[in-house]
Formats: C-alpha cells, structure tokens, sequence
C-alpha cells in the first residue's frame, strides 16, 4: 500500500506494517507542507479492521491544525507506543526529503526554533529513536500533556483503547510571553 497522503508531507516508498501511512486530510502529498507540530488530537475510528488515528497539532495559545492520520492495527496501545510511532512517521518523512524545517512534535537536538517547526543547524538526517527518546522526556517533564476524552493521563505505560470516537489529545504547553 502507498502512501496516502492529504495535507503535508509524504514517502515515496509503501508503508511496513510498524510504520504506516500518514494521511494529511485536505491537501496534496505535493505540497509539501506540513502543519506545525505542537500538540496532537487523536481520533481514532475503524477502517477495514485497523484503527485511523487522527493527529492535530494544538497550543495553549489556541493555534489548530488540520491534522493528518496514521493507520494502527491494534486495538490498544499504551501512550509511549502512540508517541513512539509518530516520533517515527514524523522523522522518517522528513529523513525521506530532507526539508529545511523539521515539524515534529518535539525539538531535536542541535535544531532551533522557528515559526513552522525546528531547524537544524548542521543539515542531517535525525535518528528516530533519539528523537523518541526527546519525546519521552518532554511528556514526563510536562513538555505537552495528553488528554483522554475530558482526562488527563500522566502515566506512559497506560493504555488507549482505539474506538470509533476515542479522541486523545495531547496538548503543548506554550510559555507565557511577559508572564
């Protein structure tokens, strides 16, 4: 299966079974642009046996995107293994093309930040599980909270159930300007 992509960014090659298709809903895989990665959404719904997780980036400042999809096979999984795969997607699409702005959910390391993402300082290819590893640490350090329907989960060993409607959001917390 290729991937299908809808919104953002894209790879060139067929998805494998741990890494599936990201879908970005509304816009073309040649556009090349994907929305700023700040927080996530996630909505999961079923489609021929395998769950379609809905990741939108949010702020505290209110700041949405439109959000893309990744398709899961299982019908749980706990909060690491969520942020572990799309640490995962997020690096090997950027990895695959190389653009100057990294839009991950977290900072990699010797990058800067920008208005759209992070940038490198040295271009190179970023190593996903370093980059999980980064993930990780923000969430215990409360880097971005995430959100279960209307509860917060502080635990990355707890699992989500993968439902039709099941919507987890996980929120980056924006520092205050003058505050």
């Amino acid at each position: 299966m290729a991937a299908t992509i809808a919104g953002g960014v894209g790879r060139s090659q067929s998805p494998t079974p741990s890494e599936p298709a990201r879908q970005w809903p509304g816009r073309s895989s040649l556009d090349g642009v994907a929305p700023p990665a700040v927080a996530v959404s996630l909505v999961a719904r079923t489609v021929h046996g395998m769950a379609i997780v809905m990741f939108v980036d949010e702020t505290t400042a209110g700041d949405r995107s439109d959000g893309w999809g990744l398709e899961i096979a299982e019908e749980r999984l706990t909060v690491r293994e969520l942020i572990r795969r799309r640490v995962f997607q997020e690096v090997a699409e950027y990895n695959a093309r190389t653009p100057q702005v990294f839009q991950g959910l977290v900072q990699p390391q010797d990058a800067e930040r920008v208005l759209n993402g992070y940038v490198l300082r040295t271009p190179r290819r970023i190593d996903p599980e370093v980059q999980t590893e980064l993930a990780l640490r923000a969430f215990a350090g409360n880097g971005f909270l995430v959100l279960v329907g209307d509860r917060q989960v502080v635990d990355p060993d707890e699992e989500i159930e993968l439902v039709l409607g099941t919507e987890v959001t996980f929120l980056k917390l924006v520092a205050l300007v003058g505050g």
